[in-house]
């Protein structure tokens, strides 16, 4: 399940359990819309202490994220209380030394789980965390530039 809420200008994002692309393209939508220009978003935080397991597609959006914050606001993605499986996968994506994983977490407010229900992830939103994760490294490409070949494919052909 992933969660997140504005507040005093700071996105906050919590991510829990077994995350998947199921729910990806809400929080990519939410972040979009809250980081581009005319916005007023400070800065972003990441929970992943009862984060269990990350897809590449919810690594994707998080590549994503960070991206879009670094363009609008010189920032990195704030990410606290990461289980070592998470880390680990964030290490074999090649993103952990873009990321900032904080010592000390802060403390959120408290976010309305209402937002787990909804539109579901789609393709076109598959595709673009795989070409943010393409984007970082040459192994990342080497992983997934089949899938991306065949997602964009399977897409033209629905999508004419």
């Amino acid at each position: 399940m992933i969660i997140f809420k504005e507040n005093n200008n700071i996105l906050y994002i919590t991510a829990r359990g077994h995350v998947t692309a199921r729910f990806c393209a809400q929080l990519k939508e939410f972040a979009s819309e809250h980081l581009q220009e005319g916005q007023t978003i400070t800065d972003a935080y990441l929970e992943m202490k009862d984060c269990t397991y990350m897809d590449s597609t919810f690594i994707g959006v998080i590549a994503g994220i960070n991206k879009q914050l670094k363009k609008k606001l010189g920032k990195k993605l704030h990410i606290q209380n990461v289980q070592k499986v998470c880390m680990d996968l964030f290490d074999s994506m090649s993103l952990s030394s873009l990321l900032d994983f904080m010592d000390k977490p802060v403390e959120f407010p408290v976010l309305d789980e209402s937002n787990e229900d909804g539109n579901l992830t789609k393709p076109k939103d598959i595709i673009e965390a795989h070409e943010n994760l393409i984007e970082l490294s040459d192994e990342n490409k080497k992983k997934f530039s089949l899938l991306n070949q065949i997602l964009n494919e399977s897409y033209k052909k629905t999508n004419v």
